[in-house]
């Protein structure tokens, strides 16, 4: 009996119409032999912790009460229910990889395992974390889990450099 697993990446700032134009031969993989969806409904602009809150929660931006990064970066902010609470109240292990911000830190703070990788380079982090990660998944053999790697490079060097297809 194969262990039931599912493994949710997060690539922070990235636009999927992007993946058009990209070279991403891995990416490319994932999509072909996975499950993905470039269609979502947004509220407003999306910013990165109104965004992960209603991921995580299935929760609209006024429900969770999330309109600015600062309320998840804010070591106090406790999510009430969120994926991670009702996965592990049915004996299923969460288990996250995470780079570089401190809201998905606070956000994913109901995983029962987790992981952090925060210092100045930023690329170095979402290596460190995808090696943390691949090795975690290949090496254990947990019925039932829940694996969330978030990859935050992409975000990063959007803010640097412009979330435009036209910036290399």
């Amino acid at each position: 009996k194969k262990p039931k697993k599912l493994l949710m990446i997060g690539l922070d700032g990235l636009r999927p119409d992007a993946l058009l134009y990209a070279n991403t031969p891995n990416l490319n993989y994932l999509i072909q032999k996975g499950i993905y969806n470039f269609e979502t409904i947004v509220e407003c602009n999306p910013i990165s912790g109104p965004s992960w809150a209603s991921i995580f929660t299935g929760k609209s931006q006024s429900e969770t009460d999330v309109y600015c990064n600062e309320t998840v970066e804010n070591d106090k902010y406790k999510c009430k229910k969120d994926i991670f609470t009702i996965l592990n109240s049915n004996n299923i292990t969460t288990t996250c990889f995470l780079s570089n911000w401190i809201g998905i830190k606070n956000i994913s703070n109901n995983s029962k395992n987790k992981e952090y990788k925060d210092n100045e380079n930023v690329l170095e982090n979402d290596s460190k974390m995808i090696e943390c990660c691949e090795r975690y998944i290949s090496s254990n053999n947990i019925d039932n889990e829940f694996t969330f790697l978030y990859l935050n490079g992409i975000d990063e060097t959007g803010h640097n450099h412009g979330f435009t297809i036209q910036s290399e």
